[in-house]
């Protein structure tokens, strides 16, 4: 909502888009975690509401860009408002987010899907939104998958893939959180979250665990996918790499099968907004 005001302030120059703006960022950063947690002193992801109970995750699809096209968007559309330098610290501590976790995931640099807290299926309603078809023994697997991933200290836990149970693939994950991070890096000046972005690209066409590219046709080493209607089209991508069971390391068969190797058009709707940051 706040992106999309300061959008229309920009078109139309109209201050009540702007007061809009200005009125849905405020909640924004009340859902922003701003304590550091850990020896890492991590900080800058945001919750699902002002609770601060569950953090916003993505396990298949994902729109994790939207916080930092909003920021960017607010903070280039009103720079002389008096809270401009409080959405500015908020972008900061968000970029500083992406590059203190990718950090977990050298020598390929993919971004990890982020930081959990132990007692999230607590929260039934959100647990109901995020996940399809988890299967009886869900929640118990939701804290093996944390405890597979890294313990940042008693309750928030690093993983480097999403918790997922019926849907496994992260390209639209980390790609759209790419999106985030160019956008960041071009609004901070700061070259390691556009490295970070790019390297969400280069993940998708081979710097990988597996040297594989996941698109079709684009290098040497890519693989059959599962397109049931066209076939193999040159420049489909699939859903993605995924873990095996409860598992928090990369997982790529060669069996040739849904969702893991599916053809999305997310994946190629967030690999093109990626690209289009690096077009200047």
């Amino acid at each position: 909502a706040s992106w999309a005001a300061s959008m229309l302030y920009r078109l139309t120059g109209e201050s009540r888009y702007a007061d809009t703006a200005r009125q849905m960022m405020d909640y924004v950063l009340a859902c922003q975690q701003t304590a550091h947690i850990g020896k890492e002193k991590i900080n800058g992801f945001f919750f699902r509401n002002t609770d601060h109970k569950v953090v916003v995750h993505f396990n298949h699809q994902s729109r994790d860009q939207i916080f930092a096209m909003a920021l960017s968007e607010i903070i280039t559309t009103q720079p002389s408002h008096p809270k401009s330098a409080e959405w500015r610290a908020a972008a900061e501590r968000y970029g500083d987010y992406i590059k203190k976790t990718t950090r977990y995931s050298a020598p390929y640099g993919m971004i990890p899907s982020g930081i959990y807290l132990i007692d999230e299926p607590a929260d039934q309603e959100s647990w109901d939104h995020q996940h399809l078809f988890p299967g009886e023994s869900a929640k118990e697997d939701f804290v093996e998958q944390l405890k597979n991933g890294f313990q940042i200290d008693d309750t928030h836990y690093l993983r480097m893939f999403p918790v997922w149970y019926s849907f496994r693939g992260n390209n639209a994950i980390i790609l759209a959180t790419g999106k985030g991070a160019a956008v960041l890096g071009k609004l901070l000046d700061d070259k390691e979250l556009l490295d970070i972005a790019q390297n969400q690209l280069q993940w998708v066409v081979g710097k990988n665990p597996f040297g594989q590219s996941l698109i079709y046709g684009e290098g040497s080493n890519y693989a059959y996918q599962y397109s049931a209607l066209l076939g193999q089209t040159v420049g489909e991508i699939p859903v993605g790499i995924q873990t095996r069971g409860n598992e928090d390391v990369p997982y790529w068969p060669q069996a040739n099968n849904a969702t893991y190797k599916e053809v999305w058009m997310t994946s190629a709707a967030r690999w093109l907004t990626l690209v289009s940051e690096f077009l200047y």
